[in-house]
């Protein structure tokens, strides 16, 4: 059965998980549920009938997390914009939600532990670099799974570059958008066929 919370626990709850984004940006995994209830502006009795555990409150601010990725996403209409502005858009709903939660980011790299990322988050990306090589925007020698992951690996590294007041979100969202787009283009030559063109012992190009 599937507990019901009254609209005022659910603002109780959301104002606590704001408040934790805020209280784990700034000090990371040595955050304490008694910073966070602080923050919060509520007693640690209400912070634990919330989130009986830091654990609890953590894999919660995770699923807050995915559902405001999902909600920008969709609002981001990546299915309705061309490619190249498509990837612009999800690279910077992906960094802006980084930047918001970047507490969690760090907590789970201080535990080694790789961030689960639901597929209803990654599936409107994945069907807008597939429709990018159908449409002949994204090269079609790289299939379209392993351009995800390229373009994933980029976000990821891009996350990394952010600071806790999330300033560059959007220099960073243009950075990784122009080094994904420049080599994933359609009409720029293939790895194997570059690495044929300059075998060893062949001629150099005329300068």
């Amino acid at each position: 059965m599937t507990l019901t919370l009254r609209p005022a626990d659910q603002k109780m709850a959301a104002q606590i998980l704001d408040a934790a984004a805020r209280v784990l940006a700034e000090h990371g995994p040595s955050a304490t549920m008694a910073s966070v209830a602080s923050a919060a502006g509520v007693g640690r009795a209400t912070l634990y009938r919330h989130f009986p555990s830091r654990d609890s409150l953590l894999r919660a601010l995770g699923k807050t997390a995915q559902e405001a990725l999902i909600r920008g996403l969709q609002q981001a209409e990546l299915d309705r914009v061309p490619v190249e502005e498509g990837i612009a858009r999800a690279t910077r709903t992906f960094l802006g939600a980084g930047a918001t939660y970047f507490g969690l980011l760090r907590e789970a790299q201080a535990l080694s532990k790789p961030v689960e990322v639901d597929a209803t988050v990654t599936r409107p990306v994945r069907a807008l670099i597939v429709r990018g090589v159908k449409e002949g925007v994204l090269r079609q020698d790289v299939d379209p799974p392993a351009l995800f992951e390229l373009y994933g690996g980029l976000v990821r590294s891009g996350l990394g570059l952010l600071d806790p007041e999330g300033s560059g979100v959007e220099p960073v969202s243009a950075a990784i958008t122009s080094v994904f787009l420049d080599g994933a283009r359609a009409g720029r030559p293939s790895a194997t066929r570059r690495a044929a063109t300059h075998q060893p012992g062949s001629s150099s190009p005329t300068r």
